[in-house]
C-alpha cells in the first residue's frame, strides 16, 4: 500500500460519515433496545451494506490506479495468483452464532463485521 497510495490518500476519500442518507440504512428494530435484534436482521442489513461497501473500495482501487479484477503475482514461492482487489463474503452465520454466544454474551448487536 505504501508504494501505491499516496501519503494521506485516504484525506481524500470521503467518509461513510459525509454519504448521502440513502447509505445510512435504518435498523428494523426500536432503536432503545437493539440488543433485541435478531441474527436475521443484522443479515439483511448486512446484505444491504455490501453492495455500497464494494462500491466505495473499488472505487479507491480505480482512484489509486489499479484494475480491481486484473491478476497479479504476490508470493513466487506460493505461486498464488490474486486480485488487486479480493472482497470476503459475508461472516458465515455459525461462526457470527459462536462469537456472539462465546464473545459478546448474546447480544446480536455488538457483531460488527458481517461484512468484510
Amino acid at each position: 500500500a505504501e508504494r501505491k497510495l499516496p501519503r494521506k490518500f485516504m484525506d481524500s476519500v470521503p467518509s461513510f460519515k459525509a454519504e448521502p442518507a440513502s447509505l445510512q440504512l435504518q435498523m428494523p428494530l426500536d432503536a432503545s433496545d437493539p440488543d433485541q435484534m435478531d441474527l436475521d436482521a443484522l443479515y439483511e442489513i448486512a446484505s444491504l451494506t455490501l453492495t455500497k461497501f464494494k462500491l466505495i473500495v473499488t472505487n479507491i482501487v480505480l482512484k489509486v490506479g489499479l484494475d480491481p479484477e486484473a491478476s497479479i503475482q504476490f508470493d513466487q514461492e506460493l505461486d498464488v495468483p490474486l486480485q488487486h482487489l479480493v472482497l470476503a463474503p459475508l461472516k458465515g452465520r455459525g461462526r457470527a452464532l459462536e462469537k456472539i454466544r462465546t464473545d459478546y454474551g448474546g447480544k446480536n448487536a455488538k457483531l460488527l463485521d458481517i461484512v468484510r
